[in-house]
């Protein structure tokens, strides 16, 4: 039929445009500038639907080509065309300033390894430990911006330091020969490579005879197994104490005010998504609600390590997540097919729905169950089981944290 004729032309030109594309990533050379739109406007005789897709992936083929494009080096006066991720916002010096404040994680952290590093080197001089330096480096490996990721490397750094030790001791028990230590360092120093992507107490155990084999072969020292794992101790034991003493980060403090976050950005989506539909104000949104749902669900899995709440509290958290993530894409995808009904039907219900978003963030915030969600008649399916889910999820999250007031409002 006509329909499937324009269709496939229009899908014949966006496959031109993605080869062109690849040649032009694969060569390494910037795709050819191309004014507008780079396959045109859509043929007649397509229907509505259909229509809006194929505009669509014309419109990410465009996306795609400026992306290729600012990747080799925009030229003079084309920066103001590139998607906006790749515009540099802020100079280094300004990024710099901006942490050089208590408020800054990176800042705290950046004072806590150097405290604890001099703490080390002033601990390892005072008393004379030899191969000091050993503690130094133990410390700053082991020490992490969150107290449950410095916990969980010290026990691997330790654990495979020791093992490692034994190992080491074995094979200059065993192994005299010059090249033959030097053949073993290899394969230790090659299987720690390998495996440090898959458990760091594997790499440990691995390095630990290779530096201690190579260290007593040139110095003549017997016994460094032993030297090495007292300094990892110590070092470990600095490590610990610098992230429980100094400006300790707990992922349970944060983890609220992440979800809260989140939900007011999927609040702010929705203000941009009913008030201009897509563009750039619905970018940007969309662009802060992903950060912020990518922060919460970071801080989750963070908080799981650290101290995991109890079963109730981890499923309404999860569902209250999930289904963030899940209304972030039903607007986003009502905002981009632009239906005059269902626009006009979410601005109908605006304060509303506002209402109910900044009460869930506050809920979140405070620790306190929310209000009652009112009723959203004529809002789609989607997005009313998607709130309703929000809200029993949160309700179950403050019940679980408070069981005692719970047991009080069914007495």
């Amino acid at each position: 039929s006509s329909e499937q004729a324009a269709a496939r032309h229009l899908a014949a030109r966006v496959a031109d445009g993605l080869t062109e594309l690849a040649a032009a990533i694969d060569s390494e050379t910037p795709p050819r500038e191309i004014p507008g739109d780079p396959v045109g406007p859509v043929p007649a005789g397509i229907a509505p639907h259909d229509a809006r897709v194929l505009r669509r992936t014309a419109d990410q083929l465009a996306e795609l080509t400026k992306t290729a494009r600012g990747l080799d080096g925009p030229a003079s006066g084309a920066e103001q065309n590139l998607p906006e991720l790749l515009v540099a916002r802020s100079s280094p010096l300004a990024i710099l300033r901006a942490h050089l404040t208590s408020d800054s994680a990176i800042f705290r952290h950046a004072l806590r390894m150097s405290i604890s590093t001099a703490v080390a080197v002033l601990i390892t001089t005072s008393l004379h430990v030899h191969r000091g330096y050993w503690t130094t480096l133990t410390c700053l490996v082991i020490l992490q911006p969150h107290g449950s990721q410095t916990l969980s490397k010290a026990l691997q750094r330790v654990g495979g330091t020791v093992l490692g030790a034994w190992v080491a001791v074995a094979a200059a028990t065993f192994v005299h020969d010059p090249s033959l230590i030097l053949l073993c360092v290899f394969v230790f120093i090659t299987i720690a490579v390998a495996l440090m992507p898959l458990n760091y107490g594997i790499f440990a155990l691995f390095l630990t005879p290779s530096f201690v084999l190579l260290a007593e072969r040139s110095s003549g020292e017997p016994g460094l197994a032993s030297v090495r794992v007292v300094n990892t101790f110590i070092g470990a034991g600095i490590a610990l104490l610098g992230s429980r003493l100094l400006f300790p980060l707990s992922e349970r403090d944060l983890l609220r005010p992440r979800i809260a976050a989140a939900l007011r950005s999927l609040r702010h989506l929705f203000d941009a998504a009913v008030a201009t539909g897509p563009g750039a104000a619905l970018k940007a949104a969309r662009r802060d609600a992903g950060l912020a749902l990518s922060n919460a669900d970071a801080s989750f899995q963070r908080a799981l390590t650290e101290s995991p709440p109890g079963g109730q509290e981890n499923e309404a958290l999860l569902s209250l997540i999930l289904y963030s993530h899940r209304l972030a894409a039903t607007l986003n995808g009502l905002a981009r097919t632009g239906e005059a009904a269902v626009l006009d039907a979410l601005r109908r219900s605006a304060p509303a729905l506002d209402t109910t978003f900044e009460d869930l963030a506050d809920a979140i915030a405070s620790d306190r169950a929310p209000a009652p969600l009112p009723d959203f008649d004529a809002l789609p399916d989607g997005i009313t089981s998607d709130l309703a889910v929000q809200h029993v999820a949160v309700g179950r999250w403050h019940a679980a944290r408070h069981p005692a007031s719970r047991a009080a409002g069914h007495a």
